[in-house]
């Protein structure tokens, strides 16, 4: 049997107990034999954070030597989270650069800075589970092939983008963690940009996740 799972924010507040309860879950759901996908949000709040210190940032009158100030306060908001591993660590250094390529080099990575919460839960469960030892794979939206327009709505292109990802996950004894808020997009020249999916984005994502794995267990 195949659980695909959706873990909200709200049960993950930022002293990190959440994650340690959700690891639990799937373990006991594991036990039972089934195979379990997770598709996170981001921490608690912090999203709201994210734009809260983008918004504030960016705009023109702002000071840019606030900069280590902002991102500080973002880390021991979420201490015990960013300092579970390296690579969830990793994710604040991400969210810096990109509040600085937005100030100084007028680059929008809004995008990219609010849904780096949706990171940072993903990176965490990761961590968490090969700690105990068991096979985990993180795809944020975009590495997983949700293809959206630029109005952030998932295109059918992303059933094809995701089936490789989907038998793959089918194949093997493993757990994977997808990120549900965010998608990409390609512009004129055929590049790629983290987009934001449209309201209940992560809804959408778990109904696609959900399909797919029925469709492909068959």
């Amino acid at each position: 049997m195949i659980s695909v799972e959706k873990i909200g924010g709200s049960l993950l507040p930022p002293d990190g107990s959440g994650y340690e309860e959700v690891i639990e879950h799937v373990l006991s759901e594991r036990d039972k034999g089934k195979k379990v996908m997770l598709i996170v949000s981001a921490p608690k709040g912090m999203t709201n954070l994210l734009i809260e210190n983008y918004n504030e940032f960016v705009r023109p009158n702002s000071d840019i030597n606030t900069l280590d100030e902002r991102v500080n306060f973002i880390y021991n908001t979420y201490r015990p989270i960013f300092d579970f591993s390296p690579s969830v660590m990793e994710v604040l250094q991400e969210i810096g650069t990109n509040l600085n390529q937005s100030k100084k080099r007028r680059v929008n990575t809004y995008d990219l800075v609010v849904s780096s919460g949706e990171t940072v839960s993903g990176r965490r469960f990761e961590a968490g589970f090969r700690k105990l030892g068991l096979d985990c794979e993180y795809l944020d939206g975009p590495q997983f092939g949700i293809e959206v327009d630029m109005l952030g709505r998932i295109l059918p292109k992303t059933f094809e983008n995701s089936k490789d990802k989907i038998i793959d996950f089918l194949n093997k004894d493993k757990i994977m963690i997808v990120g549900g808020f965010a998608g990409y997009t390609v512009d004129e020249e055929g590049v790629e940009h983290t987009k934001l999916l449209e309201r209940q984005g992560t809804d959408n994502t778990h109904g696609i996740c959900t399909a797919e794995n029925k469709k492909y267990s068959n």
